[in-house]
């Protein structure tokens, strides 16, 4: 079995629920003091308790947009078409720089096994571009919990949100309602392009905020 990133995507028996239907993630936190009077608290989820998305995409390609305004990076997966090479649909995930850079810090390992395992298959890792023209149907979705994972040719990309209200609640507790919102089928390679093309933008995205 190929590796799979950090954090995971399965799913559990004890899957807890809230009365809004969210389902419940524990979260270590760790709080650690700054230099300038400030604290930082660090905050690790599992996913091991919530369930993987039950929507389903199946993409053939991906591409990368960022205007470079510190704003969100939008990542949009595509499907083609069968009878020409024009994109069918799309959809456009929204990830801010904060979750991009949490994303790269916490697959740092992943990276070069899966760049080092398409060294070895002698697969080739396509370009990645920006998506310049919208096919007919474009579904935009937001997300700041990527997990992933491949084997053999086939990839997976799940992607999960906790929204800002949730996350106030950890101030004062230790679990995060998060939404399960899409899991993203695609060839190794193109999660290969966006994985990398992710880590050569995260050198333009601003510093992250802190609250």
């Amino acid at each position: 079995m190929a590796p799979v990133a950090k954090g995971g995507s399965g799913g559990s028996a004890l899957v807890r629920v809230n009365a809004r239907g969210e389902y419940i993630a524990s979260v270590t936190k760790r709080t650690t003091p700054g230099t300038n009077g400030t604290t930082t608290i660090e905050a690790q989820i599992s996913l091991d308790q919530i369930p993987v998305p039950d929507r389903r995409y199946a993409a053939d390609v991906a591409y990368l947009n960022y205007d470079g305004d510190g704003e969100a990076v939008q990542i949009a997966f595509g499907q083609r078409a069968v009878a020409s090479s024009t994109l069918r649909s799309a959809v456009v995930v929204k990830v801010y720089p904060d979750h991009v850079r949490k994303f790269l810090a916490g697959n740092d390992t992943f990276r070069p096994q899966l760049f080092g395992y398409l060294a070895r298959a002698k697969a080739t890792v396509p370009p990645m571009g920006r998506l310049c023209e919208e096919p007919g149907h474009v579904v935009s979705l937001v997300a700041n919990i990527l997990s992933v994972g491949y084997t053999a040719r086939e990839a997976v990309v799940d992607l999960y949100h906790y929204n800002a209200l949730a996350l106030a609640k950890l101030n004062t507790g230790s679990d995060l309602a998060i939404e399960p919102v899409l899991r993203v089928d695609l060839p190794t390679t193109v999660l290969a392009a966006l994985v990398g093309a992710l880590n050569t933008l995260s050198a333009e995205l601003p510093p992250e905020i802190l609250l």
